[in-house]
């Protein structure tokens, strides 16, 4: 049995095991993991907002389809960082756009003199249906700073308004899954 200081810990005991003192932050994937990041453009020829209905379908199809092929069957944790707000930190928060579900309060990361953050997580099981609001208003700008992690491999799906960020922490998985959305990948150079 789990004790509750454990449970408590159980994020940052998993993200340590994985990325050792990295800092679980969706804007630090690219610099700080780039050997194991890439990128999926949400819409075809890079477009970054969905216009039409059929867009948004496009968005959501290829967030479901990627989060199936690296979430699924496992564990999962739900991270999302926010810059804090008040020196009166509560233990839970609602997590946006999901009905009765709460990111746990984890930890507190200084990023530089000026900025510190707070990290939340909830453990979940990835399900498209349950997740579907959320993706939607990501793509659409409304929030941000959040990823998906799978509890099991360390693989990460971390969608943005334009896109997917992966960290995909096996070599021979991360070349499978460029070649299966090949046409998805991003065409810049830099994989931006």
């Amino acid at each position: 049995m789990i004790s509750k200081i454990e449970k408590d810990e159980e994020f940052k005991i998993r993200w340590k095991s994985f990325y050792d003192n990295r800092k679980p932050l969706s804007w630090y994937l690219k610099s700080e993991l780039n050997e194991k990041w890439f990128r999926i453009h949400s819409l075809p020829n890079g477009q970054r907002y969905a216009k039409t209905k059929e867009d948004s379908a496009i968005i959501l199809h290829r967030c479901d389809t990627i989060a199936d092929k690296i979430l699924s069957g496992n564990d999962c944790w739900l991270v999302r960082s926010t810059s804090i707000q008040s020196k009166t930190i509560p233990k839970f928060e609602n997590v946006p756009y999901l009905k009765s579900e709460k990111f746990q309060y984890t930890l507190e990361l200084k990023i530089d003199e000026e900025e510190t953050c707070q990290v939340w997580v909830l453990k979940s099981k990835w399900n498209s249906r349950k997740f579907k609001n959320l993706l939607i208003n990501i793509a659409e700008d409304k929030i941000e700073n959040i990823f998906f992690m799978n509890d099991l491999t360390g693989n990460i799906f971390a969608p943005y308004d334009g896109g997917i960020d992966l960290v995909i922490n096996e070599e021979k998985e991360s070349l499978k899954l460029k070649r299966i959305f090949k046409s998805w990948l991003s065409k810049h150079p830099d994989g931006l």
